[in-house]
């Protein structure tokens, strides 16, 4: 599947004083080692998600992913990270969408069964399928779910940014406290305990 992008990229010059480089180049700062940069996400807890589609036999595959955010309203769209050598990248070029499934409190084990890697993942597993390209949606320990037609993808470093426009969307439970990953531990919203404010 061939996909194309009307999203822009713009590169912005680095400025430096005069004198402090005569040769006009300025040398790479050092990179944060992946230890670090490990350490430093940790500390950005997420809302944990399944994204699945099916793969080139028409299986349903999933995985767990926390790599999500909405990219803009109109349309609505938004944006997940997978391996760029994996699977799951492989079914979406080929399928051409997805669906995003929110995992409640209840999903832990669920989360940690589409992170194993399994070839399988969704034996045993109960899923409907999505209303226009009829793509899995877990039907327990979900929240909420949407389908996405894939816009366009981006590889940058190891991973590809797939970015769908959402076309479907379904609130499984609206009273849900979602599940939560952040300082490498799995835990549940809580709302009210952080000072209400306006966003």
């Amino acid at each position: 599947m061939s996909v194309t992008s009307d999203y822009e990229t713009t590169t912005h010059p680095t400025v430096t004083a005069a004198g402090d480089h005569p040769a006009g180049h300025v040398p790479d700062p050092p990179r944060a080692s992946v230890p670090e940069f490990k350490e430093f996400m940790r500390g950005f807890p997420s809302g944990v998600a399944v994204l699945a589609t099916l793969d080139e036999e028409g299986r349903p595959i999933g995985m767990t992913c926390s790599a999500l955010c909405s990219v803009g309203l109109d349309p609505p769209t938004l944006l997940a990270c997978v391996g760029r050598l994996g699977r799951m990248r492989r079914a979406v070029d080929h399928t051409g969408s997805f669906t995003v499934n929110l995992l409640e409190g209840s999903g832990l084990q669920l989360a940690r069964r589409f992170a194993a890697g399994h070839d399988r993942p969704f034996d045993g597993v109960p899923w409907s399928p999505s209303p226009n390209h009829h793509l899995p949606v877990p039907t327990e320990h979900v929240h909420r779910s949407a389908e996405c037609r894939l816009h366009t993808s981006i590889t940058v470093s190891d991973h590809t940014i797939l970015i769908g426009e959402v076309i479907w969307v379904a609130e499984c439970d609206s009273t849900a406290e979602p599940l939560l990953h952040g300082f490498s531990e799995f835990a549940m919203w809580r709302p009210g305990l952080a000072p209400r404010g306006r966003t």
